[in-house]
């Protein structure tokens, strides 16, 4: 008969020979977390070297002149105008006190959750169904053309996907 300590023994070394093992954190770097990484960093490069080619939209206004506000001290004027939620407008206000106020600065945050989405969506759909799905369906979320062009505009729709996928996980 067989000692419970030895049966532990070979439960572990099955966990490390299949690699099923978690992190600290529950997760662990598989294959598809690195094809997830290298899309993301592939999106954030062509994202950020097209993000001041384009012309400002005229919803863009309402959150730039939001930031530069904020930033200006003009509260009560900002108060006064606010019509969106005002976390995006404080976040562009945080990238302006940082690196000043520019449309590249503005545009900055709205890639930023462009990716935490699609990594969202990638947990999500991992958690759901497996890394293949998640990596899949991270990549559709990414190609699509509406994501792709709101990603590269200082809107609100990209953090407002961000919380709503992060409700999910």
């Amino acid at each position: 008969m067989m000692s419970f300590g030895l049966l532990w023994t070979y439960r572990d070394k099955l966990k490390r020979l299949l690699n099923t093992e978690k992190a600290p954190l529950g997760v662990t770097l598989n294959k598809w977390r690195l094809l997830f990484l290298c899309f993301a960093l592939a999106y954030a490069i062509i994202l950020l070297l097209n993000i001041v080619k384009a012309p400002i939209q005229w919803d863009e206004i309402s959150h730039l002149n939001g930031g530069a506000l904020i930033y200006w001290g003009h509260y009560d004027n900002f108060v006064s105008r606010a019509f969106y939620p005002p976390l995006f407008d404080a976040f562009t206000f945080v990238a302006f006190k940082v690196l000043g106020i520019s449309l590249f600065t503005a545009r900055l945050f709205p890639v930023f959750f462009s990716i935490l989405s699609l990594w969202a969506v990638f947990e999500l759909a991992t958690y759901m169904y497996g890394g293949k799905a998640g990596l899949l369906s991270a990549v559709m979320l990414g190609i699509m053309p509406g994501f792709f062009w709101l990603s590269g505009y200082a809107m609100i729709e990209t953090t407002l996907m961000f919380f709503i996928v992060n409700e999910f996980i």
